[in-house]
């Protein structure tokens, strides 16, 4: 019974160490963008003021999205969207920002982190 046991796990050992490959957790970009969400959190201070600013960023279809930026401030909140229109293909992408002041974005996706313009945002 010990010989059948040890034979089963010289069997099986070789085939679970060659089906389990150093890359199968590296696919560190989606396929696809859309319904993901990703988050940042900027605190400044400004005047002896705490400003703070949440950017929550949508891809909405697999063309189009929205980043959004929510300010606090002295006990005040601003809300304002940013519509884009977006390209992307294995982890780069390019988003098109309809407000002229944005422009034109370069991005990437590594697993749980996008990049745009060098600032990291965090999947939700």
């Amino acid at each position: 019974m010990k010989k059948k046991f040890v034979l089963l796990f010289l069997t099986f050992c070789p085939i679970l160490f060659l089906s389990c490959s150093k890359d199968d957790n590296s696919n560190a970009y989606p396929e696809s963008t859309v319904g993901t969400v990703w988050y940042r959190q900027e605190t400044a201070n400004q005047s002896g003021q705490v400003v703070i600013i949440d950017f929550h960023l949508t891809f909405e279809t697999s063309t189009t999205g929205n980043l959004e930026a929510e300010t606090t401030v002295a006990g005040t909140y601003i809300s304002q969207q940013y519509n884009f229109t977006y390209t992307y293909s294995k982890g780069n992408g390019i988003a098109n920002f309809e407000d002229n002041n944005i422009g034109t974005q370069s991005f990437t996706i590594n697993g749980n982190t996008l990049k745009l313009e060098g600032e990291e945002m965090v999947k939700l």
